[in-house]
């Protein structure tokens, strides 16, 4: 072998060499299979089966969701979260048993809820501290006011959300 051609052969065997190195950035996940060394993006959460979890017959009014977003320093992050809005033929008492049910077949439980000024009533649900399925009833006409959403439940119908939320380590502090 030539000293031009074996010359040639190092630079290619050391490219190839530092780009698999570029190439093994791999993501340590927790318990949850959250990401622990990097925030939690909307995709993390997207892949979830508890993401299309809705009361059976809900009709989407909008989607929402980011990822984990900073803020001032020594503030908590905004944690990410993925989901929609939608409109429902149910109860509050129907929409939250059916959720409860559905969630504790996958192994969560009962979590503290924190009903947004635009909600009538909300329950929410963790699974490994740090991911939370989170449903809340609005009231219509402040969500309009709020939020510019028109949703026109009719009767018998509510307007309902329901999250996926992903938490950095250590949040949600109780």
């Amino acid at each position: 072998m030539s000293k031009r051609l074996r010359a040639a052969l190092v630079a290619v065997a050391g490219l190839a060499s530092v780009a698999a190195c570029g190439n093994q950035t791999s993501v340590a996940t927790d318990s949850s299979g959250l990401p622990v060394n990097r925030p939690v993006t909307r995709a993390d959460l997207t892949s979830r089966p508890e993401t299309h979890l809705r009361f059976p017959g809900s009709v989407v009014v909008k989607t929402v969701g980011m990822g984990e977003t900073p803020n001032k320093s020594g503030e908590e992050p905004n944690p990410a979260f993925t989901g929609a809005i939608f409109e429902a033929h149910a109860t509050p008492g129907q929409l939250y048993a059916w959720f409860g049910a559905s969630l504790s077949r996958r192994e969560f439980s009962p979590a503290r809820y924190f009903m947004q000024a635009d909600q009538t009533s909300g329950q929410a649900w963790q699974f490994r501290h740090r991911l939370q399925v989170q449903v809340g009833v609005f009231d219509p006409n402040l969500l309009r006011s709020d939020a510019g959403i028109d949703a026109e439940p009719g009767p018998g119908e509510l307007v309902y959300e329901s999250v996926l939320v992903g938490y950095p380590p250590g949040l949600p502090k109780l």
